[in-house]
């Protein structure tokens, strides 16, 4: 049990019992629950879960305001004995006394016992209890008696503990979130989709049996997200799914009857998560009638009345007369009040209907802030029109009152008509038509995109929920609106679908299209905003050291000589002879040595002599007199070499160790590691290697208190990684790789192996990479008994890595909450060229990345301000693309060569993230471009930002006016360089079709329409005779072809 949660909740019920002590007017709180035959649905069994996070059957809490009694059996004293421990270890000043049933002893016995020691702190004889129909068995009745017999008094506290239990704390609001996001997901994308396959395929299938397969998913949450532990998500009820005849009762039983496709039908879920409740329903309508339509949008306004008075210190019986208001007033002359359900809802959390607040005419309760409700309004037996087909109209939404105002949190499941709708078309073609309408609808639906939530990205547990793909083969990903559904000859259409037909917005590229001109506005007010606010600073420049070899020449080596060269070691100095006198030169001064036959050949470091970068690199007085070369002869064959491998030894030697000291220079010093107390129940993973570092080096994992530990067995590598230095963390799926890796991307470097690093990553390869040519191999064929089994235990193996890392994840994020795991999404993938290899790139909630293959590869999508797709034209088979970062001090990102195939699956994601992007035909020198922009942000931004890169039609000519052409909209100080070879490699074939595109002279009117050989002929002909009318050519510049410019 978490003492976490037991501590805040006891400070939660202590507040309210003294702030309403006189109503209450009790002086203990006795929550006691039967056999577990008793409701799980109770009041009782939620306060369990309140207190304590589980439920326990024959189970006395006995609580006063000082001291916390329990009563329970020996198989459940542990449990509370083990959080008395835990709750002294947190310090939490709660005196807790556990009780044990002995078997041996009669109940009426052991309650005496307790009421002997419970009555020394009581200060009366009133004790609260909850009368919620949990006195059954035995032990209930036992204690009753007892209670009566010890002269105590029972008062019923229900209504004042439904208060206390209604107020939802933060953490609550978090399950109840999350509860409301995976009913909202799994209602969209999968009970819908399946719904809507069976229409497609015309077939069979009965209501109990769609809504038993939805249930089943509760069951396997795994099938949502690979994150959810199946012990804490469930569903509040069976889902219920209804056509032809309705029920709206909140448990209505599913009939066994084939689903109705011509008609209406209805669907109805709620997830628990942490036992906290969520509901969702809608009402879908086929070939809907004007009068449905009216019917469906008088229901709507009654639920948005509802939940727009749902506000702090509103009574629910003035909520409940305001929506008969709205439906008097939205019906007409049609009398539906007959037709109203009795009530708009209740109260919902740990308990999915809490019958104390109802909203209804005669419940006199007062809506507070953190309060939760499910908002259930509906209509039943309607009227289709004139005929006499009935249906039934439902909707529920989860809402959390805020102290500002309702929060819808099931708001993500639309209810407006053109998406619950439905048309029927006859097909007028045939079997053609219905081909056409099958192949438009697969390609909707096979379109990859990425969620694109509102605002700046989150990882919350909604875009993680949505962003799953399930194994049943349906998506919890958020998919291009499906639009057409075939059935038999005809077709099942969207009305949204025909609404839109003919809107500018009717394509999935002219709405991106439209998305990116608001991102764009958004970048250029965003950048103007931060440009206002910035503080301009001028960085310290670091003090630049100065290498001394030696004080005097008193401190020479003995053993050298006047005219010959020596090698100091020790000093890291090389004496050089100079018309009889050895000068001393430090290491750090000499760029390279080299041998050019008996020549010996020095080159020194000086101002722009392209010194490498490292120790030695900057010059203290720039414009003094420095020495460029030295030459000598050595005609000694072993002296000459011996001297170049002294000197290249030394100047290696200094260059790592000035390296390795500029490096923990320039780190943030981390606060020390925390171990934990937890022992042997630390959360660890063994056998694992670590990148950097070498795959020999195999060592432990270990999750401690304010940090991750990895160390090996023999204790020579250490290293530690500071929670709040994590940026982000990844966990790499052994699907389709080699390895099962977590991977640590940091905010400030530390060292690792000598080396400062913001990646650390930490795997474990489930095969061998390579395998010895030299091993003998089977000669049997192919699918024999030994490969299958190797196949087997490969499969296995798998398996077991990813249920031990997962299994870790989940331990490492109880103790952590702030710490979160991203999976990439290898189906959004794409191949590219970064670091000089050909990598396969994956995106996740906030990155993209590599982590498989070495360098690692991960960009944070928040640092991104545009991208840039390069060399986009029709004849190449592949492009380049180029982020853009908002520091423009930090260099742009290339990812070349990516197939031309995966160039709109990019868009979609890069659109689903809210980043600007623009394309071009030609690759551009950003270095150039940023430069200029930094020279006047403030002109930059003013001139329209990056919009000159935008080469779409129509596009930024609302600013520049009249049809100019790009050349014309283009601002001087940005125009794209010529190509730089060096930023991308690609195929000889590519590379001569990208430069005859790129640089091909204009062709006149004429050419450009083909001309055949007799006018070739005859323009050549006049043309010569203009030229023998002028007198010849003026000079041979103009008798040359031109030439094409480089």
């Amino acid at each position: 049990m978490d003492p976490k949660l037991f501590a805040r909740h006891w400070k939660s019920l202590l507040g309210a019992w003294e702030k309403n002590n006189a109503k209450w007017n009790i002086d203990a709180l006795a929550v006691i629950r039967g056999t577990s035959q008793a409701s799980s649905s109770s009041k009782t069994t939620a306060f369990q879960y309140w207190m304590l996070g589980y439920e326990f059957s024959e189970t006395l809490i006995f609580i006063c305001k000082a001291h916390f009694f329990v009563l329970t059996g020996p198989s459940k004293e542990k449990f509370f004995h083990s959080l008395a421990q835990n709750l002294a270890k947190e310090n939490v000043p709660v005196p807790m006394k556990v009780l044990k049933r002995d078997k041996k002893v009669s109940d009426a016995d052991v309650f005496k016992e307790f009421y002997t020691q419970a009555k020394q702190v009581m200060k009366g004889p009133n004790v609260g209890v909850l009368s919620d129909g949990n006195t059954q068995g035995q032990f209930w009745s036992d204690w009753e008696k007892s209670t009566t017999d010890a002269g105590c008094h029972l008062i019923d506290i229900t209504y004042p503990i439904s208060e206390v239990l209604a107020l939802k704390d933060p953490n609550e609001q978090k399950c109840v979130r999350t509860a409301a996001s995976i009913s909202v997901a799994v209602l969209r994308s999968f009970l819908l989709q399946k719904i809507e396959f069976i229409i497609d395929e015309e077939k069979s299938v009965s209501h109990s049996k769609i809504a038993e397969e939805t249930e089943q998913l509760f069951e396997n949450p795994e099938k949502i997200s690979k994150k959810l532990n199946p012990m804490v998500v469930d569903s509040c009820y069976t889902p219920i799914v209804q056509s032809g005849n309705f029920d709206l009762a909140y448990f209505a039983k599913n009939s066994d009857a084939n689903l109705d496709f011509t008609s209406t039908f209805m669907c109805s879920l709620g997830a628990r998560y942490k036992a906290y409740c969520s509901d969702v329903a809608r009402t879908f309508f086929i070939e809907p009638s004007e009068d449905q339509k009216e019917m469906y949008a008088v229901l709507v306004a009654v639920q948005e009345s509802v939940i727009k008075d749902l506000k702090p210190n509103a009574k629910l019986k003035d909520v409940w007369r305001r929506a008969l208001d709205v439906l008097d007033a939205k019906s007409g002359n049609r009398k539906l009040r007959e037709n109203f359900m009795s009530s708009c809802g209740n109260g919902i959390g740990l308990q999915y209907i809490d019958e104390d607040y109802v909203i209804k005419e005669d419940c006199d309760k007062v809506v507070l802030a953190s309060m939760v409700f499910n908002v259930r309004v509906g209509l039943k037996d309607l009227k289709k029109g004139n005929t006499n087909v009935t249906y039934s109209i439902l909707l529920s939404d989860t809402v959390l009152v805020n102290a500002n105002g309702p929060e819808v949190l099931t708001a993500k499941c639309s209810k407006k008509f053109s998406e619950i709708s439905y048309e029927l078309d006859n097909d007028k073609e045939g079997k053609n038509a219905k081909t056409k309408t099958t192949t438009s609808t697969t390609t909707a639906r096979s379109a990859p995109t990425r969620p694109s939530p509102p605002g700046p990205r989150t990882r919350s547990a909604v875009a993680k929920t949505q962003e799953v793909v399930l194994n049943s083969g349906f998506s919890l990903r958020k998919k291009e609106k499906l639009n057409v559904i075939n059935v038999g000859e005809r077709s099942l259409r969207r009305t949204a679908g025909r609404e839109m037909k003919h809107s500018k917005n009717s394509t999935a590229e002219a709405r991106r299209n439209e998305h990116q001109k608001q991102l764009e506005k958004e970048l250029i007010k965003k950048a103007k905003s931060l440009l206002n606010k910035k503080n301009k600073t001028e960085e310290e420049e670091n003090p630049k050291k100065e290498f001394i070899s030696y004080e005097s020449p008193r401190e020479f080596p003995l053993e050298c000589k006047k005219d010959a060269i020596f090698v100091d070691v020790n000093k890291e100095s090389v004496l050089l002879p100079m018309y009889g006198v050895l000068v001393p030169f430090h290491i750090t001064t000499i760029k390279n040595i080299s041998k050019v036959e008996d020549y010996i050949r020095i080159i020194f470091k000086y101002p722009g002599g392209g010194a490498t970068s490292g120790a030695g690199q900057e010059f203290i007085d720039p414009t003094a007199t420095f020495i460029k070369e030295l030459a000598y002869k050595v005609p000694n064959v072993n002296s000459l070499n011996n001297t170049i491998r002294l000197v290249n030894e030394v100047k290696k030697r200094v260059s790592s160790r000035e390296t390795e000291n500029h490096h923990k220079a320039t780190l943030k010093e981390q606060p020390p590691l925390i171990p934990s107390k937890l022992g042997a129940k630390i959360p660890r993973l063994s056998h694992l290697s670590i990148r950097p570092g070498g795959r020999k080096t195999l060592g432990t994992l270990e999750a401690h208190t304010n940090g991750f530990r990895y160390s090996t067995s023999k204790g020579n590598v250490k290293i530690d990684i500071i929670y709040d230095n994590i940026k982000h963390a990844f966990f790499q799926h052994v699907e389709n790789s080699l390895i099962v890796a977590l991977h640590f991307h940091l905010h400030n470097e530390i060292m690792v192996t000598k080396k400062k690093t913001k990646d650390i990553q930490c795997y474990m390869e489930v095969m061998e990479v390579s395998t010895a040519l030299s091993q003998p191999k089977s000669r049997g064929r192919y699918g024999d008994a030994e490969e299958i089994e190797e196949e087997q235990r490969e499969r296995e193996m798998r398996n077991k890595l990813n249920r031990e890392f997962q299994n870790f994840i989940k331990k490492v994020e109880e103790v952590v909450p702030t710490l979160e795991f991203d999976i990439p999404y290898r189906e959004l993938g794409f191949w590219g060229v970064h670091f000089r290899n050909n990598v396969f790139l994956t995106p996740t909630v906030h990155c993209l990345i590599n982590v498989i293959e070495y360098p690692f590869f991960v960009m944070s999508l928040d640092d991104v301000q545009i991208a840039y797709f390069e060399r986009v034209q029709f004849s190449l088979r592949a492009f380049d693309l180029v982020f853009i970062f908002n520091d423009w001090n930090q260099k742009e990102v290339h990812i070349n060569s990516i197939p031309v195939e995966s160039l709109e699956t990019i868009k979609d994601w890069l659109d689903s993230c809210n980043i600007k992007f623009y394309q071009g035909p030609n690759n551009l020198q950003w270095r150039n471009l940023l430069e200029l922009a930094s020279q006047n942000p403030h002109k930059f931004w003013k001139d329209g930002g990056w919009n000159f890169l935008d080469n779409t039609d129509g596009s930024g000519d609302e600013k520049e006016g009249g049809n100019e052409s790009e050349g014309e909209r283009e601002p001087d100080d940005y125009k794209p360089s010529d190509t730089d070879e060096s930023d991308y490699e690609m195929s000889e074939e590519d590379h001569k079709k990208g430069i005859d595109d790129e640089y091909q002279e204009p062709q006149g009117k004429e050419e450009e329409e083909g001309l055949d050989w007799d006018q070739l002929d005859e323009k050549a002909v006049r043309h010569d005779q203009k030229v023998t009318k002028r007198g010849g050519y003026d000079s041979a510049d103009e008798r040359a072809p031109k030439r094409r410019r480089k």
